[in-house]
């Protein structure tokens, strides 16, 4: 351990002050404590509160899905961290967006559509084919003419919105709607063709694949929504710790922040998890944006490959709160689960470990690793910081002082490795359990107590990419992507009965369920906590049925499945 005083400050952070000192949100850090909030937070608690107020409101008024297919996108791929962590690669080419989420040439040709429709003759024919379509029909044909629908919610009759109040431009036919909405006297069903949409509730149930287990517990496996914000892969998301916000980031270097909706179908099960738009858009970083870590507070901190991490807020737009400064590429982040005014970052061009004071804006301690950090996390009472490096080993440190304690091969075994099929890729720290994720297609279960490994579990693949798994939060199951396009799900205990001696081993566990997700490599995924779940998912008995599990993928897409059935025998 060496303290950072011997360094210069300003070769390791690099605030805004006069940004920092507008945070007033900060201010009350020193006061905090786990279980109080910071009183300053009180407009945040009543924003909050508005928001599930909304919530309510939403699942009581009938809503349609949207039936947008999925846009187009580039085939473009960049090169990924993994592959050069010096040698970041642009974000793949897309078409303009508009802030609402649309794109610039839809807003123009959308009024053009809306005249078209006005000066097209009806005949006494067309007329009553017109009155015997169904909602759905209306809304299918109203979305190829560009034409928006209010719905009467005493009627349940759809008219175009030109035939409540004519309006000449496209912004001023958004003003309608929301005017609309605010009184509550008509609901949106269709603007234009969406980017962001939930699925209709006929599409078909997720195919899965049942790896030497009994029974399926991925059972009626739904597609919930899609989110089509981001142009490159995502390599990160992270639900805040309320469950109210999702952090996405990546190969776009914009950090996306999602309000969780629950605005559910009444006539279906179908459910748009997130609203349509996301919450916040920070942009600022330069390259690539590799993690995201949430404060009780709803703080984020985002890092990246332009060497430096960046303090928001959802509160604040577009204002960056502060900037920490590194020499090289950080890699990973997380805020001090017990002291938030504190928050852990590792850099794999350093090869070191940082502890950074927030409210006193610098870098209080830092400590060699001697090789690249590529992962890293606290203890879950904040005593021990644990480095997963690019050799494969796991190295613990106390976060007093970063003072070296133990260290572990996390790819130990008889089978040699080649250096660049070592990294950890990701870890987790859970009940006194260590989940390590490695670039050798493996992730391993160790005991914190004497540091002994519980279980591996393979059947994925993961050689290129920064993957990680994740543990549901009650620890039953594991959650990870792979590069050949699909999830895979573990039990965290292997209870396979089968195979020509009646068991399977304990401590190597390869019995899986895997479905196909997505067109392109899983690069993220991550399960949703209950205060979602209980939103928009009908829970069951059985710990699988009602959760929900989201996954992204190298072109940008974001996925969200429901599993509405209970387990069946296989």
């Amino acid at each position: 351990m060496q303290s950072a005083a011997s360094d210069s400050e300003d070769d390791f952070h690099d605030l805004d002050d006069e940004a920092f000192k507008d945070a007033e949100d900060f201010d009350g850090l020193t006061d905090w404590s786990p279980s109080t909030p910071c009183s300053e937070m009180s407009e945040l608690s009543i924003r909050s509160d508005a928001s599930h107020a909304r919530r309510r409101q939403r699942q009581s008024r009938p809503a349609v899905a949207d039936t947008t297919p999925r846009s187009t996108r580039s085939s473009i791929r960049p090169d990924t961290p993994m592959a050069s962590m010096e040698s970041p690669s642009a974000p793949a080419a897309t078409a303009a967006v508009d802030p609402a989420g649309g794109h610039e040439e839809e807003e123009a040709k959308a009024p053009e559509a809306a005249a078209e429709f006005e000066e097209e003759p009806t005949d006494a024919k067309e007329s009553e084919a017109v009155q015997a379509m169904t909602s759905e029909e209306k809304i299918l044909e109203a979305a190829a003419r560009g034409v928006i629908l209010v719905k009467d919610l005493e009627t349940g009759e759809l008219v175009p919105l030109e035939e409540v109040d004519a309006a000449d431009t496209f912004d001023s036919l958004r003003d309608e709607i929301a005017k609309q909405q605010a009184e509550g006297n008509a609901t949106m069903v269709t603007e234009r063709p969406r980017k962001n949409s939930f699925v209709p509730c006929d599409v078909e149930c997720q195919r899965v694949q049942v790896m030497k287990k009994q029974q399926q517990e991925l059972s009626q496996l739904y597609l919930q929504q899609e989110l089509l914000s981001h142009t490159g892969a995502v390599w990160t998301m992270q639900f805040s710790r309320d469950g109210t916000f999702l952090g996405t980031a990546g190969d776009d270097m914009v950090v996306r922040v999602w309000i969780v909706a629950g605005q559910c179908n009444t006539t279906s099960t179908s459910c748009a998890v997130f609203e349509e738009h996301p919450y916040r858009e920070y942009k600022g970083h330069k390259k690539e944006v590799l993690n995201l870590a949430w404060s009780a507070g709803n703080f984020l901190l985002s890092s990246s490959m332009d060497k430096t991490v960046r303090l928001w807020h959802v509160l604040r737009a577009e204002q960056c709160l502060a900037t920490f400064r590194h020499t090289g590429s950080v890699t990973a982040i997380e805020f001090h689960p017990r002291d938030e005014r504190y928050f852990m970052s590792a850099s794999y061009q350093e090869m070191r470990l940082r502890l950074f004071n927030i409210p006193e804006k610098r870098c209080v301690e830092w400590a060699p690793t001697n090789v690249g950090v590529t992962a890293a996390c606290f203890s879950e009472d904040g005593k021990t910081v644990v480095a997963g490096c690019s050799n494969g080993m796991c190295k613990f440190y106390s976060t007093e002082g970063l003072r070296f304690v133990n260290e572990i091969d996390a790819v130990a075994g008889k089978k040699k490795r080649t250096e660049d099929k070592k990294k950890v890729t990701g870890l987790q720290w859970s009940s006194g359990h260590l989940l390590v994720t490695t670039n050798d297609a493996r992730i391993r279960l160790f005991d914190m107590r004497d540091f002994s490994l519980v279980c591996k579990y393979s059947g994925f693949r993961n050689f290129d990419i920064p993957l990680y798994a994740m543990l549901s939060e009650l620890g039953e199951y594991i959650l990870c992507g792979s590069e050949d396009k699909r999830v895979y799900v573990w039990n965290t205990v292997n209870a396979y009965g089968g195979g020509w001696f009646g068991g399977a081993r304990k401590d190597r566990n390869e019995s899986y369920e895997s479905y196909e997700a997505h067109d392109a490599m899983v690069t993220a995924t991550c399960w949703a906590p209950f205060a979602v779940r209980g939103l928009v998912a009908e829970s069951g008995p059985e710990p699988m049925q009602g959760q929900l599990i989201l996954s992204a993928d190298y072109d940008g897409m974001i996925k969200v499945f429901e599993v509405r059935g209970p387990p069946k025998k296989v």
